[in-house]
C-alpha cells in the first residue's frame, strides 16, 4: 500500500482546502477524485508537486543531473569517467570530483551517457552500481557501449536502475580507452 504524507493541502492563494496536523492517525482517504484544480502540493517553504489547471505535473525538487567534460581527456581501463562541467545538478546530487551520482532516496532512476572516442583501441564503458557492473544480462560484458578501435565514433547508453538511498552510480571505462570530447555527456533522474 502506498502513502502520500502531507502537512496542508491549499489552493495557490494559501486559503481554502483541507488542513491536516502532523501526525493524524489514518491519514487522509479518498473514495473518488480529488479535485484540486490549479493548485500545489507542498511541505511547506521547499515547494513540492505542482499541478496546472490542463494537469501538467512539475517537480523542481526532483533530482537530476547534466554533465559533460570541460575538455579533452583520456580515460584507461579501469578508470570513473569524471564528468566535470556541470550544468543541471538539481539538490547536488552529482559529484563532479569523483563522477559519481548518488540516489537520495530509493526509486527508480533513468542514466544516460555518450562517449565520443578516437581511441586506435576498441573501447568499452558501462554503468557502474556501487563499484561493481550495473546489469550484465547474459553477458559478461556489462550494460554500456563499445567503439570499433581505429575509428571515431559517438556511442550512447541508457538504462533504469532501482536503488536504494545513498547507492552511487558511475560510468567506468572497462576496456580499451576514451579519448573524450567535450561533447560527452552523463545525465540522469529520479522515475519515481
Amino acid at each position: 500500500m502506498s502513502k502520500i504524507a502531507v502537512n496542508e493541502i491549499t489552493n495557490e492563494a494559501g486559503t481554502g482546502g483541507p488542513t491536516l496536523p502532523n501526525g493524524v492517525a489514518g491519514g487522509l482517504t479518498l473514495g473518488g477524485d480529488l479535485d484540486i484544480g490549479s493548485s500545489k502540493i507542498t511541505n511547506g517553504a521547499t515547494g513540492g508537486i505542482e499541478i496546472d489547471a490542463a494537469g501538467r505535473v512539475t517537480m523542481p525538487y526532483q533530482p537530476a543531473f547534466l554533465a559533460g567534460m570541460a575538455n579533452d581527456r583520456s580515460f584507461s581501463s579501469g578508470e570513473v569517467i569524471i564528468w566535470n562541467a556541470v550544468q543541471t545538478n538539481t539538490g547536488g546530487y552529482y559529484n563532479s570530483s569523483n563522477g559519481r551520482f548518488t540516489a537520495p532516496i530509493a526509486g527508480r532512476y533513468f542514466f544516460n551517457f555518450s562517449i565520443w572516442s578516437t581511441s586506435s583501441t576498441t573501447t568499452r564503458c558501462a554503468f557502474y552500481k556501487n563499484g561493481g557492473a550495473a546489469f550484465s544480462p547474459h553477458s559478461p560484458f556489462p550494460a554500456g557501449t563499445r567503439n570499433n578501435g581505429g575509428s571515431q565514433q559517438n556511442d550512447s547508453s541508457s538504462i533504469v536502475l532501482t536503488c536504494e538511498a545513498g547507492d552511487y552510480i558511475d560510468i567506468r571505462c572497462y576496456a580499451g580507452e576514451v579519448n573524450s570530447f567535450g561533447s560527452n555527456t552523463f545525465s540522469g533522474f529520479l522515475i519515481g
